[in-house]
């Protein structure tokens, strides 16, 4: 196991922690170890406050002090070792090592793909042959440092992958942690986009995207793209492709290379996802284009990959083709759909709402290109609680007329698909919606209480296709990884304090 993604709160460690830990009670007897791979941990040999935090987890969750682990420089920092111990009987103990990866930022690239790159490399490379291992035997799970999960899902993962050695990789199913709307939103969208995209891609052709946060990659599958995957940045596609999208790029290379990738709905984790409006559109900045960038790497190589890759069909490829066309007139979609829903609602002139909402677009376009991140998003949210007040306005405009047509009142005619089919357009276009919402949420009841978040994601659907595309372009050199930089919260300053008072002698044992 090895998780990449840089942790600050105290709360999400001790999480990973006590995820890690629970690995030793799975009934799998197959060998497990795990790697935490830190970056910016260490200054020279002076550990970051962030790491030494970590350690002084590592001894409240774990018990085991820092006096215990086993110390070693490396080429890119210095590495320590712990040996986890759980009673399975009355002599019997199961035991694991983990091991924290200390990068020097100043040695080895920083960023979450050098680090991959790194204990790729490091297994592949060393760790193998220390073992005697073979490629086709040895798999690795990534997992964000925020991800809780538990050993079951690791299990069904391991299931799919030694039941067809032509898998690379396989994902499970995510679900998002936190508090308030900006999570209610993420809980609907995560919601529909494993219920539908993960599920249809499963079936149709291949899995294109199996995010670092919980997946397991085959290490043969990885060896073949590697030499590609570490490849340096030359061009401003390649940044978009491989820099913000690491994750999609990793498996757009494997579905390149013939391997597929799978969706496991029986695995689940849960991961801590953005609770406020900037760090929510500062993620998605970098999820939309690097998303946009590997499906269109994709679909130019097309040829290739239907000639190689023999699970990837002709029909896969224009599903693939149609989800990016529709992501590409998504903006322009909704700008319609507020049209029509305020001819519904105030009866506004349709040509005038148009002039209005391209004035709105090109201000917010200037504004995000001129002014600071800060002004932007303020902007932002300022437009985001606009346009959901048009859209209540517009959704109860749409029910009224829906309403109208079946009661036949005047006017209502105009709107009818014929003489003979007496149901407009619109009652057709939301039953057949509705219906097949109703239906998933029928087939996942124990998620089908995400259905009423779907609320907060019909309110701001011109914040996330319309205000965010728009962000996301208008920033696309922004280089910056964007979530939590920078920031702490005072729970961890706290820990940091007790932690360096109690510790201090233990800590300076070690690495001086």
């Amino acid at each position: 196991m090895n998780c990449t993604k840089p942790f600050q709160d105290e709360h999400e460690m001790k999480q990973l922690l006590e995820s890690i830990y629970g690995v030793l009670q799975t009934k799998d007897k197959k060998h497990f170890e795990s790697h935490i791979i830190f970056d910016g941990a260490t200054k020279g040999t002076d550990p970051t406050e962030y790491a030494l935090q970590l350690l002084y987890l590592i001894d409240e969750v774990l018990g085991l002090p820092p006096d215990t682990c086993e110390k070693r420089n490396t080429p890119y920092g210095m590495s320590l070792k712990y040996t986890l111990r759980t009673k399975i009987a009355n002599y019997e103990y199961e035991t694991m090592d983990l091991t924290i990866h200390m990068k020097d930022n100043t040695k080895v690239k920083s960023k979450k793909r050098w680090s991959q790159v790194m204990y790729m490399s490091y297994v592949l490379d060393w760790r193998l042959k220390e073992m005697n291992a073979t490629e086709e035997d040895v798999f690795i799970l990534t997992t964000d440092a925020d991800v809780k999960f538990t050993s079951e899902s690791i299990a069904y993962l391991l299931d799919l992958m030694v039941r067809d050695d032509s898998v690379g990789a396989v994902c499970a199913r995510t679900f998002p942690l936190g508090n308030g709307p900006v999570v209610w939103y993420q809980a609907f969208e995560y919601a529909i986009g494993h219920w539908f995209q993960k599920a249809a891609e499963h079936v149709t052709g291949s899995v294109l995207c199996s995010p670092g946060c919980f997946s397991v990659y085959r290490c043969k599958a990885i060896k073949e793209v590697l030499p590609t995957y570490a490849s340096d940045v030359e061009h401003a596609f390649d940044f978009l492709t491989k820099d913000m999208g690491e994750d999609r790029w990793l498996c757009t290379l494997m579905v390149q290379s013939g391997r597929r990738i799978e969706y496991c709905a029986a695995s689940e984790n849960s991961t801590h996802c953005p609770e406020t409006f900037d760090e929510f559109f500062k993620q998605r900045r970098r999820w939309v284009v690097s998303t946009l960038a590997n499906m269109m790497l994709l679909l130019q190589q097309w040829t290739l990959v239907y000639k190689f890759n023999h699970r990837v069909s002709f029909l896969f490829l224009v599903y693939q083709a149609v989800l990016l066309f529709a992501t590409l007139i998504g903006p322009s979609s909704v700008v319609l759909v507020i049209c029509g829903g305020l001819k519904y609602s105030w009866n506004w002139n349709p040509v005038l709402t148009l002039i209005l909402q391209l004035m709105i677009c090109t201000g917010f376009t200037i504004t995000c290109l001129i002014t600071s991140s800060k002004t932007q998003l303020t902007v932002a949210k300022i437009l985001t609680f606009m346009y959901a007040a048009v859209m209540t306005a517009v959704t109860v405009g749409t029910v009224l007329q829906i309403s109208n047509d079946f009661n036949g009142l005047p006017g209502a005619e105009a709107n009818f698909i014929s003489h003979d089919v007496k149901i407009s357009t619109a009652s057709v276009y939301l039953a057949t919606i509705i219906g097949i919402f109703l239906v998933t949420a029928v087939l996942h009841l124990q998620e089908c209480v995400y259905l009423i978040h779907g609320i907060w994601y019909l309110m701001c659907l011109p914040a996330g296709y319309l205000l965010l595309m728009i962000y996301s372009i208008c920033n696309i050199t922004d280089r910056s990884w964007g979530t939590r930089e920078g920031s702490r919260g005072n729970d961890s300053s706290t820990v940091y304090e007790n932690m360096r008072n109690q510790i201090a002698k233990k800590l300076r044992s070690i690495f001086r």
